[in-house]
């Protein structure tokens, strides 16, 4: 689909297969979803990834639902794609440019009434070195909290 209905992208890295992009895109083109995502969590995907990475991302999905109320099991895979209406809405909003970015993007859709948001299954091998590190942790949850205040204290989202 080249019309610009559907938008969306996918991390450079190599580790997500683009064999994704046709479940994600597809969902947005026959609209079943306003935002479709992937996820490490969904029951078809087939993910390698260290332990530790596994359970730091349990819990930040944790503190995602608890702040912003966010029903997805994961929302850092680096697919994501959503029709035109999400993408004009939310993306000139945003604020945040970092590994947070996802959470600010799927909060503010989420409070802007796009809440038909499916997760797809992806297959991931980090196989290569991460470019995640404590620092990059820190600053995950630093920007979470500011998005978190941002959006629920100072309402700076609302239109």
């Amino acid at each position: 689909m080249t019309d610009g209905r559907v938008v969306g992208f996918i991390d450079a890295g190599g580790d997500i297969d683009p064999s994704a992009i046709q479940t994600t895109a597809s969902l947005i083109g026959d609209g079943t979803a306003d935002i479709a995502i992937g996820s490490k969590r969904h029951p078809l995907s087939e993910v390698k990834y260290p332990l530790g990475r596994r359970i730091s991302s349990r819990g930040y999905q944790w503190l995602c639902r608890l702040l912003f109320g966010l029903s997805v099991r994961d929302t850092q895979v680096g697919i994501k794609f959503m029709s035109r209406a999400v993408a004009d809405s939310v993306m000139p909003s945003l604020e945040t440019d970092g590994f947070s970015f996802d959470v600010e993007m799927l909060a503010l859709a989420h409070r802007r009434g796009f809440v038909r948001l499916r997760e797809c299954p992806v297959k991931i091998d980090l196989a290569f070195p991460s470019t995640i590190n404590s620092g990059t942790v820190v600053r995950m949850l630093l920007d979470t909290l500011r998005i978190f205040f941002r959006m629920r204290v100072m309402r700076r989202y609302d239109d």
